[in-house]
């Protein structure tokens, strides 16, 4: 399994200049391989959502990276809830309500305008996460 990360042209100009040239404002596509590529981009690209980031498709992106592997397929080693818990800073933000828990993780009205501050942190926890797993295999 991959997916795509895509850079975008961000100014209405260029990027109906680049569309009428070239049949698209894409300015780089980067195929993302690694499990640690592949979930942070998910949780990048999610908490930008006003559902964020569920359990339902946390566990279906995690049973497509690993369907070559039955029991890593059904069975994820860590829920979102606990790439949350297990760091501190992101424990603060889901005690400040920067983060809210539901059926996954998404962000509150606050924390959508401290996304590109808070998501760093989350990502470390998620790369923690999958490097502890990853050891104990």
């Amino acid at each position: 399994m991959y997916r795509e990360a895509r850079i975008q042209t961000l100014e209405p100009d260029p990027w109906m200049f680049e569309v009428e040239k070239f049949g698209h404002g894409t300015r780089k596509i980067e195929l993302l391989k690694s499990p640690a590529a592949i979930l942070s981009e998910l949780f990048a690209t999610s908490l930008r959502t006003r559902i964020g980031l569920t359990e339902e498709t946390w566990n279906r992106v995690w049973s497509k990276l690993f369907e070559h592997n039955l029991t890593e397929r059904q069975n994820p080693p860590f829920s979102i809830i606990h790439v949350v818990e297990s760091d501190e800073k992101c424990r603060t933000f889901l005690s400040e309500n920067i983060f809210v828990m539901d059926s996954g993780l998404k962000l509150s009205r606050k924390g959508l305008s401290l996304l590109d501050y808070v998501l760093p942190y989350l990502i470390n926890s998620l790369e923690a996460n999958l490097s502890n797993y990853q050891m104990m295999k």
